[in-house]
């Protein structure tokens, strides 16, 4: 299984439409073998027919579904565990059970590669563990390619992970590698100003941030703690720099930072 990390509006979703073939790249190319089963489950419930039950849905996508391997709507009811909720309508359901019945028409014929975008997204943590165990006990074995803005939530699942940033791979790696790569500690901050003069006082800063992000007059700011620097040292700096370009800052402390935000 290989996690594809990123930031929201990284690329993630782009990148999996078009491995998919719900979206046409609009340069490059993508090369898919000849009667290659995929499976795709989009970001969200715009898949779903909310006023369908779940047994009746899953059939109408079992219909939609290339020919092959026989895994077809109770199959997918009995590995999703939804035995219970197959006659319920799926506006009824809890968002657990509709990530269960997204994730399950993805399954459908078995597919060979499974693309699953944000499927771990607005879980509660008890729904994330269960959501995890569904997505390592498939009764075969796909290739699966797993999205998050979150790598904490593909730890224990992915084997690899690729991290993506303004629609480019930036690092790719086996999980136990970005697990012990970098503290993964860094620096936050918040400025009482637009983003365009704290850029420019922090732009020869070092270590560089990692973010810079307006939102409402105020800017937050991440700096990841790099080259064997002390969290009080990068953020000394970072003070320093803001408060001589006379920019008010409202809040500043070192924080655990996720893999996403270490680039």
């Amino acid at each position: 299984m290989l996690g594809l990390v990123g930031r929201n509006g990284a690329g993630k979703t782009t990148l999996l439409r078009i491995l998919a073939g719900a979206l046409q790249p609009t340069a490059g190319r993508v090369w898919r073998p000849p009667g290659l089963r995929v499976g795709f489950a989009p970001e969200g419930d715009g898949a779903l027919y909310s006023e369908l039950t779940v047994r009746s849905y899953l059939r109408l996508m079992a219909g939609l579904t290339e020919a092959g391997a026989g895994f077809g709507p109770d199959e997918v009811i009995e590995a999703m565990g939804l035995a219970e909720r197959a006659h319920q309508e799926i506006r009824a359901l809890s968002r657990g059970f509709r990530q269960r019945v997204l994730l399950g028409q993805a399954l459908l014929g078995a597919p060979q590669v499974l693309l699953l975008d944000e499927p771990l997204n607005s879980l509660d943590p008890i729904q994330i563990a269960e959501m995890c165990r569904l997505l390592t006990a498939l009764p075969w074995s796909p290739a699966v390619v797993v999205s998050s803005h979150i790598v904490s939530h593909l730890l224990d699942i992915a084997e690899e992970i690729v991290l993506v940033a303004n629609g480019e791979v930036v690092r790719a790696g086996t999980v136990a590698e970005f697990a012990v790569s970098g503290s993964g500690i860094g620096v936050t901050a918040r400025a009482l100003s637009p983003a365009t003069p704290v850029a420019a006082a922090l732009g020869t800063l070092v270590p560089s941030p990692s973010k810079i992000v307006e939102r409402g007059g105020v800017t937050w700011i991440t700096v990841p703690v790099t080259g064997g620097m002390a969290a009080d040292q990068v953020a000394v700096r970072v003070l320093e720099a803001l408060v001589a370009a006379k920019i008010k800052v409202l809040e500043i402390a070192p924080r655990q930072l996720r893999i996403a935000e270490r680039v």
